[in-house]
């Protein structure tokens, strides 16, 4: 395994005009014995914490149900209401 670099990146795709902070994401894993590979390892991809939070939030949940949905005290969700 290995990881792209920005200059592999521009190579790999034609240009060197690279925008961040866009809404897309690739990742890629090449592997010649993809079944073995997956029985030993997790892959886990997720929002930040915060994030989570605030989405809760936003929808009409409580900090108190936000906490308990979160599984964190209250005053985490209070922290990142500020």
């Amino acid at each position: 395994m290995s990881l792209q670099t920005l200059e592999t990146y521009k190579d790999f795709i034609g240009t060197d005009e690279i925008s961040f902070g866009g809404n897309n994401f690739e990742i890629y894993f090449e592997e010649d014995d993809f079944d073995n590979f997956i029985d030993k390892h997790i892959i886990q991809v997720g929002e930040n914490i915060t994030v989570v939070c605030r989405r809760f939030l936003d929808s009409g949940m409580t900090p108190d149900e936000v906490a308990g949905r979160m599984d964190v005290p209250v005053e985490f969700i209070r922290e990142c209401m500020k």
